[in-house]
C-alpha cells in the first residue's frame, strides 16, 4: 500500500508547526537541512519500538544512504542489530531485462532465507526515476510479481514492525517531483511539516472520521472528476494509523505504519462496490493516463478506459494480474492537517487531510480478506463521502465538527 519517517520534537520546532491546522501555503523553500538523525531516533524509538536484541532490516536506495546511516545509528543505539538493503534501481532494471525466463521465474532464494528474520522493518527510499521501467515488457514485470507470490504470502504472516518513510511516491526525489507536476522544495518541506505531526494529533482527528463512518448503512464516495460509487464497509476493524507500528497490529501478520502519518481506512465488503471510479490523471512507469476510469460492478472491475501515453500500459497491466488484484478492498481517508494537495500539482497522497483513496488488491496489510498479487490505489480529490447519509468528507474537507 503502500503504500516515510518522522522528526523529533526539536526538528518539529524548526519548521514551524505550532499552527497545524491551518493549510500549506507560505514558502519555506529555505527550510534549513534535514536533521536526519532527528528523524531517525523518531523513527527507531517511537514509531518502530526497536528494543534490545531486535533484528532490524533497513532497505534503502543509493540516494538516501544518509537516512540510512542515521537509522543504522539509532538502531545500534536503541540495542537492535542493523542489517541494510540497498536498492540499485538502474541494475534491477537491468537485471530484469537480463534475466533468463528460468531465472525471472524462481522466488528468489536470498529473501526466502530472509524471512522471519527480521524484528523490524524499515523502509527508506523514494522514487528516483518515474520513468526507469516503462519499456520493460508487461510479460516480464508479471512474471516477476508472480515469482514474488509466494513470498508475499509468507510475509503476511511474519510479526514484524513495518515502518515506510514517504507514503505516495516515498520521500520526495527532484525527478519524482518534476513528474508530478510539483515544485522539488515546497514538496520537500511539506513533506518534513507533515512528518513532525504528532501522533496524538492524528488520533484525535481520526477518533472523529472514525464515529461518522458506519458498517450499518452504505458509503458513498463522489468527486467533480465522475466517480461515483457506493458500497459497504466490512465487518472487520477500522483503523486510525498515527505512526506507530505496533497500534496498527491486525492480529496476524506484520504491523504496518506509513509516514507521514495520518490514515483512517476500513475494509471494504468485497462484493458490495457498484459504480464509477474515475482518476483524472495517473502514471504508469512514467507515463501519463488520463481520464482513467474504472466501471465496478459487485466490487469487481468489469471495464478499465483511459487515454494518454500511458493507457496501454495500464490496460496491459490490469488484464495481466488476478481477479482479487482488480477487487475494491479498502477506503482511506487522510488526516494530517499539513499534507495538503498543492496548486498546480498532481500530486495526491494517502496521508492528505480530506483526500479519499480506493483501493484494489492486496489488503491483508489492513486487516481484509482480499489477497491480489498486486494492487492500485487511486486518490481523489476534493471528493464527498458519506456514510449512512451523514457527511464525513465534503469537497476535500473532513467533517471534523
Amino acid at each position: 500500500m503502500k503504500k516515510t519517517l518522522m522528526m523529533a520534537a526539536a526538528a518539529c520546532a524548526a519548521v514551524a508547526c505550532a499552527n497545524i491546522e491551518a493549510s500549506y501555503a507560505d514558502d519555506h523553500s529555505n527550510l534549513p537541512e534535514i536533521d536526519y538523525q532527528a528523524i531517525a531516533d523518531r523513527v527507531v524509538n517511537e514509531s518502530a519500538e526497536v528494543t534490545l536484541g531486535d533484528v532490524v532490516l533497513i532497505t534503502t536506495t543509493v540516494s538516501e544512504l544518509e537516512l540510512a546511516e542515521a537509522l543504522v545509528e539509532a538502531v545500534w543505539i536503541a540495542g537492535g542489530e542493523p542489517m541494510v538493503q540497498v536498492g540499485f534501481p538502474e541494475a534491477n532494471k537491468a537485471g530484469v531485462m537480463g534475466m533468463s525466463p528460468e531465472a525471472l521465474a524462481q522466488t528468489p532464494p536470498a529473501q526466502l532465507a530472509m524471512v522471519g528474520v527480521p524484528d523490524v522493518a524499515i523502509s527508506a527510499s523514494g522514487v528516483e526515476d518515474p520513468a526507469l521501467f516503462a519499456d520493460v515488457p508487461e510479460e516480464k514485470l508479471n512474471a516477476w510479481r508472480e515469482a514474488y507470490a509466494p513470498l508475499n504470502g509468507l510475509y503476511e504472516a511474519q510479526r514484524v514492525r513495518q515502518v515506510s518513510i514517504g507514503q505516495t511516491g516515498g520521500i520526495p526525489t527532484p525527478a519524482y517531483a518534476e513528474s508530478q507536476g510539483a515544485d522539488y522544495a515546497a514538496m520537500r518541506s511539506m513533506f518534513l511539516e507533515a512528518l513532525a505531526v504528532s501522533s496524538e494529533d492524528i488520533t484525535a482527528r481520526g477518533n472523529v472520521i472514525q464515529a461518522k463512518m458506519t458498517s450499518d448503512g452504505e458509503t458513498r464516495v463522489t468527486s467533480p472528476s465522475g466517480t461515483d460509487i457506493t458500497f459497504e464497509l466490512a465487518d472487520k476493524p477500522e483503523r486510525i494509523s498515527a505512526g506507530i507500528a505496533s497500534a496498527n497490529d491486525t492480529g496476524t501478520g506484520p504491523m504496518d505504519t506509513y509516514l507521514p502519518a495520518g490514515d483512517y481506512y476500513a475494509c471494504v465488503d468485497p462484493a458490495s462496490a457498484n459504480g464509477v471510479i474515475v482518476e483524472p490523471k495517473a502514471t504508469i512507469r512514467g507515463a501519463s493516463v488520463t481520464d482513467l476510469t474504472f466501471t465496478v460492478e459487485n466490487g469487481m472491475i468489469t471495464s478499465v478506459e483511459g487515454e494518454g501515453p500511458g493507457a496501454e500500459a495500464m490496460l496491459t497491466f490490469f488484464d495481466s494480474v488476478d481477479d482479487d488484484s482488480k477487487t475494491l478492498a479498502v477506503v482511506n481517508l487522510g488526516l494530517n492537517p499539513i499534507s495538503q494537495p498543492m496548486d498546480g500539482s498532481d500530486y495526491l497522497s494517502w496521508e492528505m487531510a480530506g483526500v479519499a483513496t480506493l483501493v484494489f488488491g492486496t489488503s491483508l496489510w489492513a486487516g481484509c480478506d482480499v489477497a491480489g498479487e498486486a494492487f492500485y490505489e487511486v486518490h481523489q480529490a476534493e471528493a464527498t463521502v458519506t456514510s449512512n447519509g451523514t457527511e464525513v468528507v465534503t469537497a476535500g474537507v473532513l467533517a471534523l465538527d
